[in-house]
């Protein structure tokens, strides 16, 4: 009886320790040293689903271009640089030009997997000004506007 009891309980233990699928992308927005710059990390499984093309930078900039959009004083680009397959992630690092350290109104529109993965939810995350900022974002929240005071 002990014996079928522990059976049971360690079956129960593995069952419940299994990972749990986030369903969530991180954008993250920096300053260094006067620049502007951009790492997007996202489900790798889910990424490659939604590029429908082999991986290449060339299919992450489209894919990019159509679920990520950033203004402010004036247009912003954000370009895929590299990207690094992880276990369970992809980090795409991005060039952001047309962005100044010196913003004050930052709008960042982002549907990035938003349309492919029920449930997902985005967070972006700026490091400007000496602060960090969260937004999390999803179908209903598609876009966010940071405000920047005192600059």
């Amino acid at each position: 009886m002990k014996r079928i009891f522990l059976i049971l309980s360690m079956v129960f233990v593995v069952s419940a320790t299994r990972a749990h699928d986030l369903k969530i992308a991180f954008f993250e927005i920096k300053e260094n040293n006067g620049s502007i710059s951009a790492a997007l990390r996202v489900d790798r499984v889910e990424m490659l689903k939604a590029l429908e093309a082999d991986l290449s930078l060339e299919s992450i900039n489209d894919y990019i271009s159509t679920h990520i959009k950033i203004t402010s004083d004036n247009k912003v680009l954000v370009k895929a640089v590299s990207y690094e397959l992880k276990e369970q992630v992809i980090e795409i690092k991005c060039a952001v030009k047309g962005l100044s350290p010196k913003s004050a109104k930052i709008t960042v529109w982002n549907t990035v997997l938003l349309d492919q993965v029920e449930g997902h939810e985005n967070v972006v995350i700026f490091k400007l000004h000496d602060k960090t900022r969260s937004f999390r974002m999803s179908e209903k929240r598609k876009e966010i506007i940071a405000k920047y005071d005192n600059i």
